[in-house]
């Protein structure tokens, strides 16, 4: 038996109400005559008596092709929702990763830097971004964040974006301004920690003698 299922309508069956993108729909299919009716109600005009009888119900978001070619890709970034999401945050680690966002925002041409402010009344660092998305502007603090801050913000964005499914913006944060530990200078004895093998009897005696003549 081939089961054939109309598109959605553009209209709700309840109100009579277009759908507008990304309204809530709930559609029902019923067999009726030996086909299958389908009906689309927006979810507000929704009734449970309207699932009697249904072959089978679900829910969906209306699309509206239009509309979404209008809508920017960073719209939906999972960095900008990030980045809103800690800007908002007390948390000294949260705005540590809005400051990081920001930066990564600014690279990818979301954010464009309006104005910085290296040592404000009460001592922070302030930047000021605006966003193109609305045209919105939003100012980031730097409370004089330590490494340990950083590094420790930049590790949750990264695990915060593998988690929203972000493979690129990932890759990216992975560059943003962080924290680089200290590392031993080169001809100290801590940078040299390669192992040397034991000399045998016959190269340690060589070794032995060659120092003697040297000595002497």
């Amino acid at each position: 038996m081939e089961i054939k299922i109309s598109k959605c309508s553009k209209t709700c069956a309840a109100s009579e109400r277009d759908f507008a993108h990304e309204d809530e729909v709930i559609s029902v299919v019923r067999l009726v005559d030996g086909s299958l009716e389908r009906e689309d109600v927006l979810k507000e005009y929704w009734d449970e008596a309207r699932a009697g009888g249904a072959y089978s119900v679900w829910s969906h978001r209306y699309y509206d092709p239009k509309m979404a070619e209008q809508e920017p890709e960073e719209e939906f970034s999972p960095l900008r929702q990030l980045f809103y999401t800690s800007i908002t945050s007390e948390d000294r680690i949260d705005l540590a990763l809005a400051f990081l966002a920001g930066q990564l925002l600014r690279r990818q041409k979301v954010f464009r830097k309006v104005k910085e402010v290296e040592e404000a009344e009460d001592g922070l660092r302030l930047v000021l971004y605006s966003d193109r998305i609305g045209g919105r502007l939003i100012e980031v603090r730097d409370p004089r964040f330590s490494y340990a801050e950083l590094d420790a913000a930049r590790a949750r964005l990264v695990d915060a974006l593998m988690a929203m499914d972000a493979p690129p913006a990932e890759a990216e944060a992975e560059g943003a301004e962080a924290p680089v530990e200290p590392t031993a200078e080169a001809g100290t004895d801590e940078s040299f920690e390669e192992e040397q093998e034991p000399l045998g009897d016959a190269e340690s005696a060589d070794a032995q003698q060659e120092e003697e003549s040297v000595v002497g």
